[in-house]
């Protein structure tokens, strides 16, 4: 390449750099010079709003307690497919007020997270002592609307979402969380803002459950394809418990567009692993999958073949190794 090219080629990699990152910085709409009308939102479906602990198995500071054991709600208003306010919730009296555009095409989203089986939705704490939550928010928990938005912001993505990886302040990152979460929707032209706004919320996770027949003595290793879901290594006193995943894909459908792929091995008490199986894993909305694993007694093989029968998920499948 002679000098003449190399500086066009260095000139025309500035220009880019430069649109994108005049892109990335762009301000995000402002509330304060435009008209907007106060909306009354409520929250219906499958969740009931409130303030809601749930029980932990470790001992956690008060603090850490109340914050990751409450119920997050997250509540996004958008104009024209741009986040102008945002706010982040552990407690709800009766409904939001919502300051809305009167222009442009508006949407309303909320999110509502329980731990489940995990460890809680991943925040850190900030030089005032409250709780900032990482992407997709990009916020702190005021217990209020904002309107200063952070312009990375994402506010209803379910996509790689942080939560804790223990007891604690470590997270993880996978694309599909260990989270139970619940989503709404509804959008309307700002020229004809309702005075009141009600979301039905719809549950949209998935579960696992991991069994083992004839398991006394070494690990269970399960994997999934691209770390897609968190590894999880089972014991023989660990068998049988639910995990509760969330998936973005179950706003919009029922089932996983991409199914991840699950392998299973067994760490004998010697070091030696085993493949007992893999399997492509079509987890659906609300549905339970228990995966069956059976060890081999005296020498037999591992088996792996599907069973489907009803739960109080509203279905459960059974998936045997």
């Amino acid at each position: 390449m002679n000098k003449l090219t190399l500086v066009a080629a260095c000139a025309l990699l500035a220009m880019v750099a430069c649109k994108q990152s005049d892109q990335k910085t762009e301000p995000v709409p402002s509330l304060s010079n435009q008209p907007t009308v106060e909306v009354k939102l409520n929250l219906k479906g499958d969740i009931i709003t409130g303030e809601t602990p749930m029980g932990r198995k470790a001992a956690l500071s008060t603090q850490n307690k109340t914050v990751r054991d409450s119920v997050i709600y997250a509540v996004a208003v958008t104009q024209n497919y741009r986040p102008v306010a945002l706010g982040l919730f552990n407690h709800l009296v009766d409904s939001i007020p919502l300051r809305v555009p009167t222009t442009g095409t508006i949407s309303v989203s909320a999110l509502v997270f329980k731990k489940g089986s995990g460890n809680g939705l991943y925040y850190s704490v900030d030089s005032a002592g409250r709780q900032y939550f990482p992407y997709p928010f990009y916020a702190t928990l005021l217990n209020r609307m904002d309107t200063a938005v952070h312009p990375y912001s994402s506010p209803d993505s379910l996509n790689y979402l942080s939560v804790f990886a223990d007891s604690s302040s470590g997270y993880k990152v996978n694309e599909y969380a260990e989270l139970e979460t619940h989503f709404g929707r509804v959008s309307f032209s700002g020229s004809s803002v309702p005075g009141s706004l009600t979301i039905q919320l719809k549950r949209v996770v998935f579960g696992v459950q991991y069994t083992v027949e004839n398991f006394t003595a070494g690990k269970i290793k399960i994997d999934y394809s691209n770390n897609r879901l968190s590894p999880r290594n089972l014991t023989p006193g660990s068998s049988g418990q639910q995990y509760i995943y969330t998936a973005d894909e179950f706003k919009n459908r029922d089932s996983l567009y991409n199914a991840p792929t699950m392998t299973v091995k067994w760490e004998k008490p010697d070091g030696s692993t085993v493949t007992i199986g893999s399997r492509v894993m079509n987890f659906k909305r609300n549905v339970l999958t228990t995966v069956r694993i059976s060890l081999p007694v005296n020498n037999g093989s591992t088996w792996l073949r599907p069973i489907t029968t009803e739960n109080t998920w509203l279905w459960n499948e059974n998936v045997n190794l």
